[in-house]
């Protein structure tokens, strides 16, 4: 880059200044010379005055040829300059467009900064809720996933915990209707155990009656047995004939038409075995009854376990749609979390909510291009959600209870006042007409004092 210096400059001027020194003693030594050859011939002074002209215009050529090559000098150092001069304007031009585009994105960035001021309120609330969520940190996940691994962003965590949950869900689903199935397995065994065991209780009844009343029978009888044995086989009485099906229904030794065409009624020996084994099929029966209720009772006991486990799930249910409407509420991609929802939801629909039950008023035609089921699954978790109790609500509600409480009495009194007056239309028109009558009141009071005394004073 050649620019033309202030020394340049002066050289170049006393440079000229110089030429035109040396060019008028030429002159004047013509002139001289020939005045002087009109006066005098001296040959001495003529070389002397050529000598000189020779010196002079020799330094005249060589003063030429340093202004010549000045002069060009100076036009390159004039055509560097122009073109650092146009250098300069292109870079300028170029600084000028580059600071208009740095200034547009300033004041988009401006303008993205202005409609993004929830952005430390975001940072807060995911920070909450990475804290509520992972409490371990990301420490334990780095080493798990590798060394060296970047850290997991919350969307990934909670994309991976909505897997782990469908899992678990989908898991505790097959667990409950597997329970389900035995349950109902064991009610369908209980009821026929039951059955089983009115039946076996009906018969030791009649079998202990029977019993009882051939015993009094045999005490109060003073006839051989071979007479009641006789009357037997001639008449035939139904307490006897009873006795006899009770033996073959316990014994089943003996065969139905054998004991008919025998004839003869057992004696006291087969009766104390026949008691015998009535009182052993008794404890029997009383052991396997006992047996019956231990089962009965561990079954019920399954079957709270099994509706707590259900109602615990239910609970994560809601919980994890609460989780997927906070991740839609900030997220750029709210469709994906949208698909996750419907799948999330569209599994416990045949397993873990098959009982959930809640009641909506009126319930809203489903959109289109939404099947019915899902949609009312998602609606019946948005009003499970929404009938949760707020926390935040909730603190507050505490925070005013606390600030309520630490009022003194009669600013208690005033609050209470105040709440009656302002939430009741009835409080509020009678707070006014008792502020009109009592204006009225003073007024009218004032009017009269000042008629009073102005009447006075008139007389």
């Amino acid at each position: 880059m050649w620019v033309l210096s202030p020394s340049m400059t002066s050289a170049f001027r006393s440079k000229d200044r110089r030429i035109a020194l040396l060019e008028t003693p030429k002159n004047k030594v013509a002139i001289v010379g020939e005045g002087e050859s009109t006066e005098r011939s001296h040959g001495t002074v003529d070389f002397e005055l050529a000598s000189t002209i020779e010196d002079l215009t020799s330094k005249l050529e060589q003063k030429k040829s340093e202004v010549d090559s000045l002069s060009q000098a100076l036009h390159a150092a004039e055509e560097r300059h122009q073109q650092t001069v146009g250098e300069l304007q292109a870079r300028l031009t170029a600084s000028a467009t580059a600071l208009e585009a740095a200034e547009t994105k300033v004041t988009t960035l401006t303008n993205e900064l202005d409609r993004r001021h929830d952005y430390d309120d975001l940072c807060r609330e995911i920070t909450v809720l990475r804290s509520i969520e992972f409490p371990e940190g990301s420490e334990k996940l780095g080493m798990e996933e590798g060394q060296g691994a970047a850290e997991v962003s919350l969307e990934v965590r909670l994309r991976r915990k909505n897997e782990q949950l469908k899992n678990t869900i989908a898991s505790i689903s097959a667990e409950r209707e597997q329970l389900e199935e035995e349950v109902v397995a064991l009610r369908k065994d209980n009821s026929e155990l039951r059955d089983r065991d009115q039946r076996q209780a009906s018969l030791i009844r009649q079998l202990e009656e029977s019993v009882a009343q051939m015993s009094s029978t045999e005490a109060s009888a003073s006839v051989p047995y071979h007479r009641t044995s006789i009357l037997n086989s001639d008449s035939g009485t139904s307490a006897e004939q009873e006795m006899l099906g009770m033996q073959q229904l316990l014994l089943g030794s003996q065969p139905e038409a054998e004991t008919a065409s025998s004839g003869q009624f057992p004696g006291p020996a087969s009766h104390l075995s026949m008691l015998a084994i009535v009182q052993s099929q008794r404890d029997r029966f009383r052991d396997r009854s006992r047996e019956l209720e231990e089962n009965l009772l561990v079954l019920r006991q399954q079957v709270l376990a099994v509706q707590t486990e259900l109602d615990s799930v239910r609970q994560d249910n809601v919980r994890l749609y609460e989780k997927i409407k906070f991740m839609q509420s900030y997220s750029p991609s709210p469709p994906s979390l949208r698909s996750q929802a419907s799948l999330t939801e569209r599994q416990p629909a045949s397993a873990a909510v098959t009982t959930v039950s809640i009641l909506t008023p009126s319930p809203a035609p489903p959109p289109p291009g939404v099947p019915e089921a899902d949609y009312r699954l998602l609606e019946r978790y948005s009003h499970a959600y929404e009938a949760r109790l707020n926390p935040f609500r909730q603190f507050g509600e505490e925070e005013r209870r606390r600030r309520y409480q630490a009022l003194q009495l009669h600013e208690k009194l005033i609050h209470s006042l105040g709440r009656l007056i302002i939430e009741h239309p009835g409080a509020r028109l009678a707070a006014f007409l008792y502020a009109m009558a009592l204006h009225l009141l003073v007024f009218v009071v004032l009017y009269k004092l000042a008629h009073t005394d102005a009447h006075r004073h008139m007389t």
